[in-house]
């Protein structure tokens, strides 16, 4: 899972308004992007980034900084879960003892 958002900082003043780029796809691809640097980074460093800011200035540079720190209350597993324990689980929501 992962969510993207995007700001506009100028002359000292934050616009979170969003709708800079005229063109949605390439939000989405920025995204697709920030997931392939956290899934390769995983890969090649065994580190798992929970963050991660891209900032790109007026000259066309640009600088990306990773967080490493779990957000508080995350609980990782390596479980899985089956479609089917799924929709059973979600079966049973609504339904009481009493029935």
């Amino acid at each position: 899972m992962a969510r993207g958002s995007q700001w506009l900082f100028f002359k000292g003043d934050i616009d979170e308004h969003g709708g800079f780029e005229e063109d949605q796809a390439a939000l989405w691809e920025g995204l697709d992007a920030a997931l392939f640097l956290r899934d390769t980074l995983l890969k090649t460093t065994g580190h798992r980034i929970w963050g991660l800011t891209f900032t790109l200035y007026p000259s066309g540079k640009f600088n990306i900084e990773y967080d490493y720190d779990k957000p508080e209350g995350y609980e990782e597993t390596d479980e899985l879960i089956s479609g089917e324990e799924i929709n059973r689980s979600l079966g049973q929501l609504g339904t009481s003892e009493e029935e």
